[in-house]
């Protein structure tokens, strides 16, 4: 989600934190990683291969539109290959639309990564993947980042401000039970909405 200039959210530290929980940089816990632009005179292919080449079109909220995806050849892919995501990982888009994050499906683990996003790595021992995710897309870090990227003629999101995002930290119980939360009351909004829906029709 994006915040406008005009929109008012609690900075991180004067959010009010359980005792239980620790406040640390990304960065300290965490390992950012970069994704690489197709090279120069080489393109997309014209048929689906084994490389999805993901772009930030195609990251979404959560997770990955698949419904117009790119491919590349063995030959590109062979040149960038080291700029690919895992299933494990986190992604966070780094310009045009700025802080969109998620995960990719496992059958995407492996794809090639555009250069206008970053992933998030080596959080495991901090973090369950599902509350990193939300930590991130929450009204707080989202106004964070939109605070360091506000300004720019062209803004884009640096490895280095991804690190210093200030993140709450529970316990890993406490965080599995935050998202399975997030999870039903999301449920319950769609149902609300499924119900006035029909009643409208």
């Amino acid at each position: 989600m994006a915040l406008s200039t005009t929109d008012q959210v609690m900075p991180m530290s004067e959010v009010v934190i359980p005792e239980s929980w620790a406040v640390a940089p990304l960065g300290s816990v965490a390992k950012i990683g970069g994704g690489k632009r197709i090279p120069k005179g080489m393109t997309y292919s014209n048929r689906a291969t084994s490389h999805v080449y993901l772009r930030v079109a195609d990251l979404k909220k959560l997770t990955v539109d698949e419904s117009d995806l790119k491919y590349i050849d063995e030959h590109v892919h062979e040149e960038i290959s080291n700029y690919t995501i895992s299933s494990d990982d986190v992604y966070i888009s780094v310009a045009g639309s700025i802080g969109i994050c998620g995960k990719v499906p496992l059958h995407l683990s492996g794809s090639n990564l555009t250069e206008n996003a970053d992933k998030i790595i080596s959080y495991q021992s901090v973090f369950d993947q599902e509350f990193l995710i939300r930590c991130i897309d929450s009204p707080v870090i989202q106004a964070e980042i939109a605070d360091v990227t506000r300004g720019a003629a062209q803004p884009k999101l640096s490895i280095e401000n991804i690190k210093k995002l200030t993140l709450p930290i529970p316990p890993f119980g406490e965080q599995k039970r935050i998202v399975a939360k997030i999870e039903s009351t999301q449920e319950k909004i769609k149902t609300i909405e499924h119900s006035v829906t029909k009643a409208e029709e």
